[in-house]
């Protein structure tokens, strides 16, 4: 079910139909969206027309008022439908910025494609086209996707990296993934969970919710089980009992605290051993929270140590038992604090609350669906973004060096550069030399957006050396280019 400020709300059923109402009451013309179930909807504009996508994965747009679909396309790849019961999820944002909505389609198994509404068709994006990005793949051991446990959880859409333009946010089986357009991966991301046990433990399987603190963006996640794993606890290293806080170490040499123990129970951990911590240290559940660059935000403290001071971060915020939805926020109209609240399946609601003035209570994504409407579509809410240059700030290549032994499905080698545009360009060149000045690689057409763009070269033919590389932007008559060097060992 999804809505739109207006009132208009749609429910997708189990045999592809839409229904439609306003408030409390439901409208008599009833949508047709094929025959599979719909598994979920989104609001494509405020006019009354929805995006609708079924368990086949094929995407529909439907109105209020109109029995058959404006128009359809095949939002899932074939990937997707070799699936067992594919699950899709959608959200909708002008991604690039060019006056039309963009479909974000994320299957089960946290594959990522984009599909674009012009406000009469369906077509597919020029980066989307024959592409499917498998977000988790470069992070898992196995490399079945019939491996992976479902996970149903929604992306959700906030501008994370302030360039103007909004971005998806994918929850997945081990860890919180952060895309644009163009399916780049917003740098610093992934945030991977504990990858050793991330197939029972480090799941987020619910939308995140997305604020502004301190000015800058800061997504919240739940997890239903804690990020460590009970072995990696070391030892004790002291205690306060007055404040019922014992001081650990990790195996890794971290320091971490936990408070609120009886008198009682840090004397049979001191006695007993220092296994008896670990059914405190390890929690049942945590909301966790991310900065722009996919790492735990710099909201340190200073604790007092037997030994001296030491820093911890604030989160993440332990719940004592498994989170399955999303921390939701709330700001009460007399109070100018951000609350967080979480349920844990003990059933506990459990509640906290930012310094005054330290959150925007203009939300950016407030949780499942993007807010109370559940509209799943991005409100156009943007950090201030960097002004448009004629400049490419980053050109490099991974990996780096490049295997040449390692091949992809189809038996090719490739490696993959990036690179970032400060404005869009009329066209981008990548040209590749030997170190002797043999061109071995020349190619114009590569993506020419503004922010980060990607894209692979086949390196099959290429033996062992060091090659010079160079990227070239013509911003309508203004080239700027930039070089490196790419490695290629057999």
């Amino acid at each position: 079910v999804c809505a739109i400020e207006n009132g208009t709300w749609a429910a997708g059923c189990s045999k592809g139909s839409v229904v439609f109402g306003n408030a409390t009451n439901r409208e008599t013309v009833v949508a047709k969206a094929g025959s599979k179930p719909i598994t979920a909807l989104a609001v494509l504009d405020t006019a009354g027309i929805f995006a609708a996508i079924n368990s086949r994965g094929i995407l529909y747009a439907v109105k209020d008022g109109r029995s058959s679909a404006l128009d359809s396309i095949n939002a899932a790849g074939d990937a997707s439908l070799s699936l067992k019961s594919p699950d899709f999820k959608i959200v909708t944002a002008d991604f690039d910025g060019d006056g039309n909505t963009e479909i974000a389609v994320v299957d089960n198994r946290q594959r990522l494609l984009m599909r674009r509404w012009d406000g009469t068709k369906f077509s597919t994006p020029t980066a989307w086209e024959n592409r499917l990005v498998d977000v988790t793949d470069f992070y898992r051991a196995d490399t079945a996707l019939n491996a992976l446990p479902f996970n149903k959880a929604y992306p959700a859409v906030a501008d994370i990296d302030g360039d103007g333009h909004p971005d998806v946010i994918i929850p997945a089986t081990n860890g919180m993934y952060a895309f644009n357009d163009r399916g780049v991966s917003i740098p610093g991301w992934p945030a991977i969970l504990d990858n050793a046990y991330w197939y029972q433990k480090g799941s987020v399987r619910a939308a995140p919710s997305i604020a502004r603190v301190n000015g800058k963006t800061m997504t919240l996640f739940s997890s239903p089980a804690g990020q460590n794993v009970t072995y990696r606890i070391a030892h004790i290293d002291s205690t306060k009992k007055s404040t019922g806080t014992i001081y650990f170490v990790m195996s890794d040499g971290s320091s971490d605290s936990l408070s609120g123990l009886t008198k009682g129970a840090i004397d049979s951990m001191l006695i007993m051993g220092d296994s008896l911590a670990l059914p405190y240290v390890l929690p049942g559940g945590f909301i966790d929270a991310l900065s722009p660059d996919g790492k735990r935000p710099d909201t340190l403290r200073y604790v007092n140590r037997l030994a001296g001071s030491d820093r911890q971060s604030q989160w993440p915020l332990s719940t004592g038992a498994p989170v399955l939805q999303s921390p939701f926020l709330y700001a009460p109209a007399n109070d100018n604090r951000t609350n967080i609240f979480a349920v844990s399946s003990a059933g506990y609601m459990h509640r906290w609350i930012f310094n005054a003035g330290e959150c925007d209570t203009n939300f950016l994504w407030t949780g499942n669906g993007g807010g109370a409407l559940r509209s799943f579509a991005w409100d156009g809410s943007l950090l201030p973004g960097a002004a448009a240059s004629h400049s490419i700030k980053w050109f490099y290549n991974y990996p780096n060096p490049m295997d040449g032994r390692v091949k992809d499905s189809d038996g090719r080698s490739r490696v993959t550069f990036r690179y970032q545009l400060g404005d869009n360009a009329s066209s981008v060149t990548l040209t590749v030399w030997t170190m002797t000045g043999n061109k071995v690689y020349d190619h114009s057409g590569l993506p020419a957006g503004q922010g980060w763009n990607e894209s692979k070269i086949d390196v099959s033919d290429l033996g062992s050396a060091v090659y010079r590389c160079r990227l070239t932007a013509d911003f309508g008559g203004d080239k700027v280019v930039r070089t490196w060097k790419l490695v290629v060992v057999r």
